[in-house]
């Protein structure tokens, strides 16, 4: 998957492909099917088989899953691009790579971000982002990791938890425990 990625890149460079992708399309969604588009759909005996001796599978599978593609918008592709707007100074791109970033939908889940949501909401409902991901990942390498107990955590006392009550104004009082 990841060796048609790069064929696919090569011919005009790797960062030179993915900025123009950036600066090519206005809209989020066009730019991220287009950064999506880079990477190679299932096709051929891989697509249908894990090993040479395997049955087909039901589906056909892509050697690089979406889930997958998306991680690596967000955590790489995204965070490359605002370091080069930022040393260029390009203010308009970089406003438009933070509209990306709240279009981003959200990367599948992992065991952190269903650890952390119950602890940030108190257990109400909130509808998880790519930006919300990356909070609630970043919270949990700053403060849980150094300190897995919940008890006498200074995090809810620091946080300006603004935005969750405009997202749930059901939430009143936020749990720590």
């Amino acid at each position: 998957g990841v060796a048609l990625f790069i064929a696919r890149t090569a011919r005009e460079g790797l960062a030179e492909t993915i900025l123009e992708t950036w600066r090519l399309h206005e809209k989020p969604i066009d730019q991220r099917k287009a950064l999506e588009a880079l990477f190679p759909r299932g096709m051929g005996f891989w697509s249908e088989h894990c090993t040479w001796t395997s049955k087909p599978l039901r589906t056909r599978t892509a050697p690089i899953g979406a889930g997958r593609v998306r991680s690596i918008i967000g955590n790489v592709f995204l965070p490359a691009a605002l370091a080069i707007a930022r040393h260029e100074r390009d203010r308009s791109f970089e406003e438009s790579l933070h509209g990306f970033l709240a279009a981003m939908p959200k990367e599948p889940d992992n065991h952190i971000v269903e650890r952390m949501l119950p602890r940030v909401t108190g257990g109400q409902a909130l509808k998880v982002t790519f930006q919300i991901q990356q909070g609630l990942l970043q919270m949990h390498q700053d403060w849980c990791e150094p300190n897995p107990s919940c008890r006498n955590c200074s995090l809810f006392q620091r946080l300006d938890l603004s935005w969750l009550k405009r997202e749930c104004p059901q939430i009143t009082q936020m749990k720590t425990d």
